[in-house]
């Protein structure tokens, strides 16, 4: 498989170079900037279209920002719309509408039954007083019943309390039940969000495992066969090396044959011969054996020094 370079970066950061694919490196990395710092700071759709513009060419990664842009959306569109805070807003002025009319019944019942107490010892004075002969008969019909009325209006603000009771346990249940719905819209809504938005770093990683390649280490930069932009690579092709700025600590692995490795010991003296480099005139690396395979592979014993 051949691939171009669509990018080429030297020695200036941890990115290398990006291989040409359908996704544009400018707006992908507008995207992962973004995600870093990520906050549910946006409130309003303008914002949404200036941070996480709608037309970005993202390639393999264009779905899952498409779905994040709509999660978004959803999650706007609660605090915006908010048709459950409205409720909300609506429920709570039924409720303390209904409290305070609860309030003015219950102390028109109690002002009621200081009235009725009163015409209660009416009648019981002038049924004293009829019985005695000192009243008329229709004064005391008269007063037995302004007795009958106000206990019938006693019953009726007594009916009219218990009304308005049940109005504001109502009133309250509703705020309760619609508190509940609006708490659960704004977590579903805010864990689509970051559910997305996870789903969107993956998407971006993956895509930069196939695209990208970066520098795991400090060091040089060297070139080897490509030079140049859109330049052509196949796989398996050695395209960059990377010297570590420390070299110290540097570990080898040597296979030595099985023959006499009983006499090969922890800490002894490494000399190391470069092919390259003539021993006569370059000298020796000097290294230390740190550790020896237990188990030898195909009558040969691994070891680091």
């Amino acid at each position: 498989m051949s691939n171009r370079f669509s990018i080429l970066f030297f020695p200036k950061g941890d990115i290398l170079a990006v291989i040409e694919n359908n996704a544009d490196f400018n707006d992908i990395k507008l995207i992962k900037k973004y995600l870093k710092t990520f906050t549910l700071e946006l409130k309003d759709f303008d914002s949404l279209d200036i941070k996480l513009p709608p037309k970005l060419d993202l390639g393999d990664v264009q779905t899952s920002y498409n779905n994040f842009r709509l999660r978004y959306q959803d999650y706007l569109n609660y605090l915006v719309l908010t048709p459950e805070k409205k409720r909300i807003d609506n429920y709570t002025f039924q409720m303390l509408s209904k409290s305070e009319s609860l309030k003015d019944h219950t102390k028109r019942l109690e002002q009621y039954q200081v009235q009725l107490d009163n015409e209660k010892k009416k009648y019981l004075n002038n049924q004293k007083l009829y019985k005695r002969g000192i009243i008329s008969e229709l004064d005391y019909i008269n007063s037995q019943n302004a007795l009958s009325k106000a206990k019938e209006k006693y019953q009726e603000l007594k009916s009219n309390l218990e009304y308005e009771k049940s109005n504001l346990l109502v009133a309250q249940n509703n705020l309760k039940q619609s508190s509940i719905k609006d708490k659960s819209l704004l977590l579903s809504s805010s864990q689509n969000l970051m559910q997305s938005r996870q789903e969107l770093i993956n998407d971006i990683k993956s895509w930069e495992q196939k695209y990208v390649l970066s520098s795991p280490i400090d060091g040089k930069f060297t070139l080897f066969d490509v030079w140049n932009q859109y330049q052509d690579i196949n796989v398996n092709d050695v395209v960059f090396t990377i010297i570590p700025n420390d070299l110290n600590g540097i570990v080898g692995r040597v296979l030595v044959p099985i023959t006499n490795s009983r006499k090969l010991k922890r800490g002894q003296d490494v000399l190391i011969k470069i092919e390259n480099s003539p021993y006569q005139e370059w000298g020796k690396l000097r290294g230390t054996v740190s550790s020896i395979s237990s188990i030898p592979l195909c009558n040969i014993l691994p070891l680091l020094s």
